[in-house]
């Protein structure tokens, strides 16, 4: 192979790692996230008032339509819960409702939403 045949594959097979890298996602980051479990769909609504323990009726009916849910964070920002744990409409995780705990998974941010992927109820600590 001379040297300007030689030197178009390898430019071809750099672009072609470049392509591919960008069309991966970016890597989520584990940590541990410290809040109070919420449905989004009441804290949109209601904001304050949509969380607490005199929202928690509402925020498990809520949890059991299959709404999603989310770790609110003490600055305001929440974490959408994804992964497992939010199987058979949020089952595992309706007993969290109303009640600060650390999370610990893969924090991920997409379009401006940030998600946390927890894979095991052990990965959840209530606090007291």
């Amino acid at each position: 192979m001379n040297a300007m045949n030689l030197r178009r594959v390898l430019v071809l097979a750099a672009a072609g790692a470049m392509v591919a890298g960008l069309a991966l996602p970016a890597a989520a980051e584990v940590t541990t996230v410290k809040g109070e479990v919420i449905t989004i769909m009441c804290y949109e609504g209601h904001g304050k008032k949509g969380t607490g323990q005199a929202h928690r009726s509402c925020a498990v009916s809520c949890a059991k339509k299959g709404y999603p849910l989310a770790i609110l964070a003490a600055d305001g920002t929440y974490y959408q819960i994804e992964g497992p744990l939010t199987a058979h409409d949020n089952a595992q995780l309706q007993k969290f409702l109303a009640s600060t705990v650390e999370m610990k998974g893969e924090v991920a941010e997409k379009d401006g939403k940030k998600t946390i992927t927890v894979p095991a109820l052990s990965d959840i600590v209530a606090q007291h």
